[in-house]
């Protein structure tokens, strides 16, 4: 074999290493970086809510006496967890204009077997799961209802009537961060040459939930002779609902209203703030904090240990606000008494 041959040869092996290389790149995905939670910890939706296509439908015909199933209609929901974090206690609860459109006791039904055929009220429970690395859409799940429109005898004027139906959900929901922060145990002492961090105002957009974290300023202070840190942790509602405290949510959900004082409000409970490396806790306020509607807010977050060491450092701060959510989707149905049939 010559070395025109040879060179032919050994070219070929190349181009079929770099084929089979190139075929195994695409297919086991080399070079591509996993996607983590905290990929996913963006944008501003938790759960969106619409109803169903035609269910309810835009116009039905009142029930008439003769026909206990006359104006019948069914109403349908889907439910799509776009956020990061799961529900795990969620509530749907329906306003009924009582009279015009009745609820006749039918049991929900649920693309989730485990929540179909389990409750036949004006409300509903459920869990969905919402974004993860296995499933980085979030869950989908629909429930549909029987209802019965009717224009009633007391009514005698009305030969169309438009009602509205409202659907309410209020669900648990979470805000996680994680953030490398800079400390200083010496923030005064004269120095010679850069320090290995600055303690700086850190900015951010979104976590993946409709409560939004949008800055940390740290701010090093001398307390019992000693130097700790503080932060000024500001959060907004994001989201087209309102934020209510966790231990609200049914309440929230209740058709009957009541004291609704609590929306757009967080209690103390429903924060989790603290140093992955340091031992000790932080003392936060003020509390409740309200954020009604797109406000903003702020907590000012007080470390109660000492910062030990010489030398600046870079640390880890994890922040989980625990609370729940709730928002409402309207459609308006027209009833009208059917037709009299005339006889000949």
């Amino acid at each position: 074999m010559n070395l025109r041959d040879n060179l032919a040869k050994l070219t070929a092996i190349f181009l079929l290493a770099a084929l089979l290389s190139g075929c195994t790149a695409i297919q086991g995905g080399i070079g591509k970086k996993p996607v983590t939670e905290e990929d996913l910890r963006t944008g501003t939706e938790a759960l969106s809510m619409s109803f169903l296509e035609n269910m309810p439908p835009a116009q039905v015909f009142s029930a008439e006496d003769t026909s206990a199933e006359s104006g019948l209609f069914q109403l349908g929901l889907k439910l799509a967890n776009k956020g990061a974090a799961d529900i795990e206690r969620g509530m749907i609860a329906l306003s009924l204009e009582t009279g015009y459109v009745n609820d006749v006791k039918n049991k929900w039904k649920s693309s989730d077997s485990s929540l179909s055929d389990k409750y036949d009220g004006n409300f509903v429970t459920f869990q969905i799961a919402g974004k993860s690395p296995e499933n980085p859409a979030g869950d989908i799940i629909t429930f549909s209802k029987i209802l019965q429109a009717a224009i009633p005898k007391t009514d005698k004027e009305s030969q169309k009537r438009k009602s509205t139906i409202i659907a309410t959900a209020c669900y648990d929901y979470k805000t996680r961060k994680t953030v490398s922060v800079c400390v200083d145990p010496k923030p005064f002492a004269e120095r010679v040459g850069p320090k290995p961090c600055d303690v700086k105002d850190i900015t951010f957009d979104s976590q993946g939930a409709p409560l939004a974290i949008t800055k940390i300023s740290p701010r090093m202070v001398l307390r019992g002779g000693g130097t700790s840190i503080e932060f000024v942790i500001y959060i907004k509602n994001k989201g087209n609902g309102q934020i209510i405290p966790s231990n609200k949510i049914i309440e929230a959900c209740n058709p009957k209203g009541g004291d609704k004082t609590f929306w757009g409000s967080i209690d103390e409970q429903d924060l989790k703030l603290e140093f992955s490396t340091e031992e000790g806790g932080f003392k936060c306020s003020p509390f409740p904090m309200k954020l009604r509607g797109g406000d903003e807010d702020y907590l000012r977050c007080v470390y109660e240990s000492a910062i030990l060491g010489e030398q600046a450092y870079t640390t880890t701060l994890n922040i989980e606000f625990d609370y729940g959510y709730t928002h409402s989707v309207s459609k308006d149905i027209t009833i009208e008494r059917p037709p009299e049939i005339v006889s000949q």
